[in-house]
């Protein structure tokens, strides 16, 4: 069927789309009823790909919605299709592509926040999810993902995933950190008018997280990552000693102090730094691969045992992931295409008041809890010659304006200096 024209099974799921949806907002908390709903979406986006374009701003508003109400990693793999899709530039206008980003941002920030209070080993089918959605938006959006301010967050929810121990969402996090580090060097970039821009920004971030890849990366090989994942890991490895030779080698000798002494000798730390130097120097990486799946092996046939596979490396401090739930409401010169969501609603009203007092807290409702955005005003009232100070909290969901605001006085009346 021709794009002009509407394909008739878009016509029937059109008439479909209230159930749907309805279905979606009554029992959408139940994983069996999502799932089932997801995989129909799914289903949908890869037969009629394009046809789909009219129902994309209704059915990305549910999607974000739903997974910021549920958590559950099946709207992050039917938003995944629809970033596939709808962001190839021969075949979608710039316009879509930009409602597309602006949908993938949304989702990476419901993210954050779910990591911001939940340990990824509780969520590691959400996290596999989470960076294959990364992979399909990096490929469509390289220039928008990397000049984005969330990439910093982004290699943050990649430094606390790579504690995980199954194999699936491993993987995906090393191929996004792959894919990722090849946009380091020129020859991996699509556009050449901003490749410089592109290669500085990641080889910066990148620079900046440094000890902290080659720490995780490296105890992991040796303790915790699944056989499966050795290769993907091993080549991240590599790809952060070919950018940073003279970096990386240090800090794998600043993660070979924080093992245990009496399991490596100070002459065989020496020897591998030593032989891994000269082999950068030489441009050698088939060597240096060797070098390092030749020490990890050996080092884990003589250490490692069951007993001890849950050691951690000692002084080593996880990256923890700090991400500001304001963040939702400094989401700064966006015109968004989804009307029914405005982050810049909350926002510039903050900006007008500097001198509000706001916070982030949890609320609890009919045993629902949420975060809210509380935001203290200090009204002030003269009555019989008293003047009187009457603190009011405003509390705005997270899901604003989806979930209405709330006012709240805080307490009785305060009354103040009496006036002359």
């Amino acid at each position: 069927v021709p794009l002009e024209q509407q394909h008739p099974c878009i016509t029937l799921f059109q008439e479909l789309w209230p159930v749907i949806s309805h279905l979606l907002d009554v029992y959408g908390s139940l994983l069996v009823i999502s799932e089932s709903i997801c995989k129909f979406l799914k289903a949908l986006f890869n037969s009629y790909r394009e046809h789909m374009l009219v129902f994309l701003p209704l059915l990305a508003e549910k999607l974000v919605l739903c997974f910021e109400k549920t958590e559950y990693g099946c709207f992050l793999w039917v938003s995944g299709a629809c970033i596939r899709i709808f962001s190839n530039a021969e075949t979608c206008s710039e316009n879509t592509r930009a409602s597309i980003w602006q949908f993938t941002e949304r989702q990476c920030l419901a993210m954050f926040s779910i990591l911001n209070r939940t340990n990824p080993k509780e969520i590691p089918d959400v996290v596999d999810d989470f960076f294959r959605l990364l992979i399909d938006a990096l490929f469509g959006h390289s220039v928008c993902l990397i000049t984005s301010s969330l990439l910093d967050l982004i290699v943050q929810a990649s430094l606390v995933s790579l504690s995980l121990e199954l194999p699936d969402p491993l993987i995906s996090v090393l191929h996004f950190l792959r894919d990722l580090l090849s946009y380091s060097v020129s020859s991996a970039l699509t556009f050449s008018e901003t490749s410089l821009q592109l290669q500085t920004i990641v080889r910066n971030m990148m620079q900046k997280y440094n000890q902290q890849l080659i720490t995780s990366i490296f105890y992991g090989l040796v303790y915790s990552f699944p056989r499966d994942c050795v290769p993907d890991a091993s080549g991240v490895l590599l790809s952060l000693i070919e950018t940073y030779s003279e970096d990386s080698i240090k800090n794998i000798g600043v993660t070979l102090d924080l093992f245990p002494s009496e399991t490596i000798s100070s002459q065989e730390r020496t020897r591998l730094l030593t032989d891994l130097t000269n082999a950068a120097m030489q441009t050698d990486w088939k060597k240096i691969r060797r070098l390092l799946q030749d020490w990890v092996a050996f080092y884990r046939r003589r250490v490692v045992t069951p007993r001890n596979k849950t050691f951690r490396l000692k002084n080593f401090d996880e990256v923890g992931f700090n991400f500001d739930d304001r963040h939702y409401y400094k989401m700064k010169d966006k015109n968004y295409a989804f009307p029914e969501r405005a982050y810049n609603d909350v926002k510039d009203m903050i900006d007008s008041y500097p001198s509000m007092d706001f916070w982030i807290e949890n609320y609890e409702f009919e045993k629902q809890k949420q975060q809210v955005l509380a935001i203290k005003i200090i009204f002030s009232i003269i009555f019989h010659d008293n003047s009187y100070d009457i603190p009011v909290v405003l509390w705005i969901p997270l899901l604003y304006p989806q979930k209405a605001p709330a006012v709240l006085i805080v307490s009785e009346k305060v009354k103040a200096e009496e006036t002359e």
